[in-house]
């Protein structure tokens, strides 16, 4: 808009938009709206206009925020500083921030004491975790250690106590040997006199083994059968035709292949190449060799057949070995005082 021009002879005075004042050119005249409280440009409002009635105590209204200047919907929230987390590593030392006090750590350890607590209840009593757990993993050392050092034991004696045989699947028949002599026993205090009847050796394959731990005499004293067979029993592919089993001492077979049994020669042949056999241990040594025979394993064991006799408070008892092969039923199974173990191979 172009600047009017002022006449000459009129020292600079206008009336112009219904001023009296004399207005620099350089300074445009501002007016005062006594209503608004605003200082307004001449340019910007008329002096003819209907002056502003707003009351001075009525609110401002609200501006009306770019949408440019709105905040990223992915930005965090602020939070007022009584919201903030007592938890927030963030102590920048602005106004209001949260500062930790000794009330907080109070309401911290209330509100976590049941999560994050260090003791538990077991059976009544408040044990520490930490002690729990250092039992827990202790205890499954020892016993993980425990069975490593026993399996270790038991490789290491068949090791130190093996002979090469040969053939295995074609074995000897025991050897005998009749002699005389004996020993004697003792369990709690009570005597047990050992008799030898032969001198004996017993080498074949175990089918079957039998544990006993009643804590009878007859069970302290042979602790454990062995059902071991010879000859062409030894051979591992009879056991596609025969079914090995055993009881409380004694042992047994079942042949379901009857042509097979017949091939082989009847009832008698098997019976002519097994045995079941109470071991009665000459040591603590001989003892946990006798522990370590398994089922399908080529044992030789020496010794010899005898009668065991003792006397208990109801009377006096009676072991007599059998002395042939081809008996069966009660009294059948050999008595054997083990003096050496072996393992075949």
């Amino acid at each position: 808009m172009p600047m009017p021009e002022y006449p000459e002879g009129n020292n600079g005075k206008v009336e112009m938009l219904g001023l009296d004042e004399p207005v620099p050119q350089s300074q445009p005249k501002t007016v005062t709206d006594c209503n608004t409280y605003e200082e307004l440009s001449p340019y910007q409002r008329s002096p003819y206009a209907t002056p502003v009635t707003r009351s001075p105590y009525q609110p401002a209204p609200t501006p009306i925020r770019s949408p440019y200047y709105e905040r990223s919907p992915y930005a965090q929230p602020e939070r007022p500083p009584y919201e903030r987390s007592p938890y927030s590593n963030d102590y920048s030392g602005r106004a209001n921030e949260y500062v930790f006090n000794s009330s907080d750590l109070r309401r911290i350890d209330s509100d976590f004491s049941v999560m994050y607590s260090d003791d538990i209840e077991l059976l009544g009593l408040r044990i520490s975790k930490k002690l729990l757990l250092t039992v827990v993993i202790g205890l499954a050392v020892i016993l993980s250690s425990f069975f490593a050092l026993n399996i270790y034991a038991k490789k290491t004696i068949k090791r130190n106590h093996s002979v090469y045989f040969g053939n295995l699947s074609n074995i000897d028949p025991p050897i005998q040997t009749e002699t005389t002599g004996g020993t004697v026993l003792y369990f709690n205090g009570t005597a047990v006199a050992i008799s030898y009847v032969a001198e004996y050796t017993l080498s074949g394959r175990v089918v079957h083994t039998n544990d006993y731990s009643s804590g009878s005499m007859y069970d302290r004293l042979a602790p454990r059968d062995l059902t071991i067979v010879w000859g062409f029993l030894a051979n591992k592919d009879v056991d596609r035709h025969v079914e090995w089993g055993g009881g409380e001492r004694f042992g047994s077979f079942k042949v379901y292949d009857t042509n097979w049994l017949a091939g082989i020669g009847g009832m008698e042949a098997m019976g002519e190449n097994f045995s079941n056999n109470h071991v009665i241990p000459s040591s603590s040594g001989i003892g946990n060799l006798l522990d370590s025979v398994k089922t399908g394993e080529y044992v030789r064991i020496k010794g010899y057949l005898v009668n065991a006799v003792w006397t208990e408070t109801a009377g006096m008892y009676t072991l007599n070995s059998s002395t042939v092969r081809t008996d069966t039923g009660d009294g059948a199974c050999e008595i054997i005082f083990v003096t050496s173990v072996e393992w075949l191979k």
